[in-house]
């Protein structure tokens, strides 16, 4: 019984932009959302790698979860400077963005093509960013733009999909 459950998992493990992932995945949102938290850097990082540890390895944050000197890419960058080795084991950092600060939508092909570049930044090359995902939508025409101009970054290999999330 045990072993069906186990070949269970293994030949039906998601597959995400070409790479199996874990059967779970880990939200990164609660630990920059909140700037009242008393959580070092050093703790957060710590359930970071549990997560990974417990076979989560599709990661998925947001650029406005935090202020942009705290949100889920500088905690990633902190993560794989201190663990470079887990940039191959986590399969998918899926990154959501299109709100500026105060909540409002922005899904313009300006603002996106400045997120996806700014992401990139922030990640300073210590893991590929492979889902850059809308975090709302707007207009059906600032949306089909900007989808364009995420498929030149596609194109040019910088990132491998695009993800939505309350579309």
């Amino acid at each position: 019984y045990n072993l069906y459950i186990i070949t269970f998992f293994v030949l039906n493990m998601p597959i995400v932009h070409g790479q199996e992932v874990g059967p779970i995945g880990y939200g990164l949102m609660g630990l920059t959302w909140h700037s009242s938290t008393q959580t070092t850097d050093d703790e957060k990082i710590a359930v970071m790698k549990a997560a990974l540890e417990a076979g989560a390895t599709a990661w998925n944050g947001g650029d406005f979860y935090g202020p942009p000197e705290n949100n889920s890419l500088t905690l990633l960058n902190k993560y794989f400077t201190k663990y470079p080795e887990d940039a191959k084991r986590v399969k998918s950092i899926n990154i959501k963005s299109g709100l500026l600060p105060g909540g409002r939508v922005d899904n313009s092909p300006e603002f996106t093509r400045k997120s996806v570049e700014n992401c990139l930044a922030q990640l300073e090359g210590k893991a590929r960013l492979n889902m850059w995902e809308f975090g709302r939508r707007v207009t059906q025409g600032e949306y089909l733009d900007s989808l364009r101009v995420l498929d030149g970054f596609i194109k040019e290999g910088k990132i491998d999909g695009v993800s939505l999330s309350e579309i």
